[in-house]
């Protein structure tokens, strides 16, 4: 797979050292080291087994080549070529032309062309920005074709939204930025984990649920209501224990409102305490024969 250039705050989560079998290394001209790491591909963490690996290495100094190591013999290269891919990008005009915000359900048809210099092949990265390209989130990678359907419902709203298309060309890595565009705000998606709709429930059943927003995150607390169609209001949070419930049959609902006042929700229709149903009984003609 080709390589990537980042910038992050914080150090990247490499691979278990291990017995250090493999190596990556980044060398100059000179076959110098750069930067490099190692691990092992036999080494567990927890649950995770090491089936493939993501390395990543500072980029320090004039890179010429990254290297692969297997117990000291390379097993494979990166070559570092002169030049950086050229991304052009486009998105549907039509879309843009008509107004200048867009809403959160929507989707927007991105295509894009790349040439290299260094006549390699190129594989392409899309990533989005809420905050005037601040930060960026990664939406796709390693694609090879030169389209992609960029789903907005993924994306957190803002005011100045970007899109940026990246190409490598196994190092290098050149790109092209869309935008600005206003993005709505989204409203809070909404599940209940317990009870199930169709249950038959105890009078002292808990709730449990969940709500996260693309723009706070994971909601809870007062942010979170429950009520019944029955008893009304049952209390507020992620997890509930109300007090006992009336019965018949609820349709209990869980509410969630962000910041910005949007609100979401889910229902179930649960059965409380012992409920008769109504009925109807089909007599069917009984035949005998001698």
């Amino acid at each position: 797979m080709p390589a990537w250039q980042f910038t992050s705050e914080t150090a990247p989560h490499n691979p278990p050292l291990g017995d250090g079998t493999y190596c990556v290394e980044l060398r100059d001209a000179s076959e110098a080291t750069l930067s490099d790491h190692c691990f092992d591909l036999s080494v567990t963490e927890g649950t995770r087994s090491w089936d493939h690996v993501t390395v990543a290495l500072p980029l320090t100094g004039t890179p010429a080549r990254v290297v692969i190591l297997k117990g000291g013999t390379q097993i494979g290269e990166i070559l570092v070529t002169p030049h950086a891919p050229q991304v052009t990008i486009t998105a549907s005009q039509q879309i843009m032309e008509s107004r200048s915000t867009l809403a959160a359900d929507e989707t927007l048809p991105l295509s894009w062309s790349a040439t290299d210099a260094d006549g390699g092949t190129v594989e392409y990265s899309v990533l989005v920005s809420s905050d005037d390209r601040s930060t960026w989130l990664p939406m796709a990678a390693n694609l090879e074709e030169t389209s992609f359907e960029l789903d907005l419902s993924e994306i957190p709203a803002g005011a100045e939204v970007w899109v940026r298309v990246e190409a490598s060309d196994g190092f290098n890595v050149g790109h092209a930025d869309y935008g600005p565009f206003a993005l709505e705000n989204h409203v809070p998606e909404v599940l209940i984990q317990a009870p199930a709709s169709g249950e038959a429930i105890s009078k002292t059943q808990s709730l449990a649920g969940f709500a996260y927003d693309r723009e706070d995150g994971q909601l809870g607390g007062s942010a979170l209501v429950w009520s019944s169609s029955i008893d009304g209001q049952l209390g507020n949070g992620a997890l509930v224990f109300p007090a006992l419930l009336s019965e018949g049959q609820h349709v209990l609902t869980l509410s969630a409102t962000d910041s910005a006042g949007e609100t979401g929700s889910a229902s179930v229709t649960v059965t409380v305490g012992d409920v008769v149903q109504s009925s109807s009984t089909i007599y069917l003609p009984l035949v005998t024969r001698q």
